[in-house]
C-alpha cells in the first residue's frame, strides 16, 4: 500500500527534519556525556539556561527588527553552531576555563539554533500557504523519526 503524497518526505520538510533532528542530537545526546566530569552536575543543568536565554534573545530580536533579519544569511548562522560544540571540546582540556566555556558554548548554540530556525521558517513562509504548513508539520514529524533512528 503506498503512502498518501501528502507524507512524502519533500526537500523542505526533509531539511528540516534533519536540522531538528541533527539539532537535538548534539544538544541533548551529544553534548552532556562529553563534558568535563566536574561539569556534569546539575549545576550544569542550570547553566545551560545560557542556550536558552540565547535562543529567546535572537528569536525577541527577530521579532522587534524583523528587517535585520530577511538580509541574514545561513552562513552567519553556521559559525556560532560550529564555534559553539569546538568550545565544548575546549573545556574538555582547559579545566580553568571550563566553566567559562560551557556558558559561552551554550549561548553560541542558542544564538545559531535559534538563526538557523527563523532561515526554516522563511522557507516555508516563501511556499503557499498550504503547502509550507504541511512541510512544517512533515519536517517535524520525519525529525522524531530521524532522532530515533
Amino acid at each position: 500500500m503506498r503512502a498518501p503524497s501528502a507524507l512524502k518526505p519533500d526537500v523542505p520538510s526533509f531539511g528540516y527534519a534533519t536540522f531538528l533532528s541533527i539539532n537535538a542530537t548534539s544538544i541533548w545526546g551529544g553534548i552532556y556525556p562529553y563534558l568535563p566530569a566536574f561539569c556534569q552536575t546539575s549545576l550544569t543543568t542550570i547553566v545551560f539556561a545560557a542556550f536558552w536565554l540565547a535562543f529567546c534573545a535572537a528569536m525577541a530580536f527577530t521579532w522587534a527588527r524583523p528587517g535585520l533579519s530577511r538580509g541574514a544569511h545561513v552562513l552567519a548562522f553556521s559559525a556560532p553552531l560550529a564555534f559553539g560544540p569546538l568550545m565544548l571540546v575546549g573545556a574538555m582540556y582547559l579545566e580553568s576555563l571550563a566553566l567559562a566555556l560551557v556558558v559561552g558554548a551554550a549561548a553560541l548554540i542558542g544564538v545559531g539554533s535559534a538563526g538557523y530556525l527563523m532561515s526554516w521558517q522563511r522557507v516555508f513562509a516563501s511556499l503557499d500557504s498550504a503547502r509550507g504548513n504541511l512541510a512544517l508539520i512533515k519536517g517535524t514529524g520525519f525529525s522524531a523519526l530521524l532522532y530515533f533512528f
